[in-house]
């Protein structure tokens, strides 16, 4: 007699799960590139940062200024890693982007650009070990 298989979809169960794990991931994400931002910064002026390198600290301002915000939205869930004040927000892009009369010092770029295997392993292992708990219960 041929072996019978059956597959039922409980993807009505997983939703919390996927949610709820969603969340954690990204607050994840957040801490680990506010954490970079503001060791990249934390490297003491003088001497000056050369283009293409993050700033260097001279008043603590901006590194005092990162910060990261994980909350839901209506599309799901949201991290947001910036300044904290719109003053610190101009000054950070001129630096991220550059002037016509300054070659940009970037920071969040490169941070983004070194944790982003990182980012995807846990956007990845972590859904992937949340699923598989929901499916057992």
């Amino acid at each position: 007699m041929p072996a019978k298989v059956v597959f039922e979809w409980r993807g009505e169960a997983l939703g919390p799960f996927v949610r709820a794990s969603m969340k954690d991931r990204l607050e994840t994400i957040g801490e680990t590139l506010e954490k970079d931002i503001k060791k990249a910064l934390d490297l003491a002026y003088p001497p000056s940062s050369e283009p293409g390198q993050s700033p260097r600290k001279q008043s603590g301002q901006l590194q005092a200024a990162i910060q990261h915000e994980t909350q839901a939205t209506r599309e799901g869930t949201a991290t947001r890693v910036g300044v904290a004040t719109s003053q610190d927000a101009v000054y950070a892009k001129f630096l991220e982007v550059g002037t016509s009369r300054m070659a940009p010092r970037p920071f969040f770029r490169l941070a983004f650009q070194r944790n982003l295997e990182l980012m995807k392993r846990i956007l990845g292992a972590r859904l992937t070990a949340r699923i598989a708990l929901a499916l057992k219960e």
